[in-house]
């Protein structure tokens, strides 16, 4: 049975990003990042490396996993697995939802960096059903504010290549994303 999730990357690793920072420790404020984060190498970037800036969000419909290869991808069946990960994204939690949930819901109680992966094929899912309502695509989410993080290029699993997104978001934001018929786009967090 899915459930409501709550998980707080403040509360697990700062050490990539302390120690990229010169920072010395969790009572340190939150590093400042630079707008255009495709400008810090990947291990930075990582959920690891950037907890100490990691939103805290609830995710709807959805149980965390580990981020390996060989795992399985959906909440509801065996048949697709993890079958590329970017090194910096390699163990990383990710909101697991069920194959065909097509719909991400989350809101954010805690403000920070909220990482959002989705597949490449932006409404391709067939015609039928009112699905496409609240549609969005990679234009759609950049007016929105989210930036593409080029270093994660390559996270795939059986069937379909992902794009990751970051944003920087407030308290109280709640969000919905729908970006084809049936998967969902995924959170990605330490």
């Amino acid at each position: 049975m899915k459930q409501t999730l709550t998980f707080s990357g403040r509360e697990i690793f700062m050490c990539a990003m302390l120690s990229f920072t010169g920072l010395s420790s969790a009572a340190d404020p939150a590093p400042v990042l630079p707008s255009d984060l495709n400008s810090i190498p990947a291990a930075v970037l990582s959920p690891q490396g950037v907890a100490a800036r990691q939103a805290e969000v609830k995710v709807e419909y959805a149980e965390w996993d580990k981020l390996k290869t060989g795992a399985d991808c959906y909440g509801d069946t065996t048949k697709y697995h993890w079958s590329s990960i970017p090194a910096g994204l390699d163990g990383a939690r990710w909101s697991k939802h069920d194959a065909k949930a097509g719909t991400l819901q989350f809101t954010v109680k805690e403000p920070g960096l909220v990482f959002m992966a989705v597949t490449t094929r932006f409404g391709k899912s067939g015609k039928t059903g009112d699905w496409q309502k609240g549609l969005i695509n990679a234009e759609g989410l950049e007016k929105e504010g989210w930036h593409r993080l080029t270093q994660f290029d390559g996270l795939r699993n059986t069937d379909v290549t992902w794009i990751v997104y970051y944003k920087e978001c407030g308290a109280g934001e709640s969000h919905s994303y729908r970006t084809e018929k049936y998967v969902a786009p995924i959170l990605l967090m330490r």
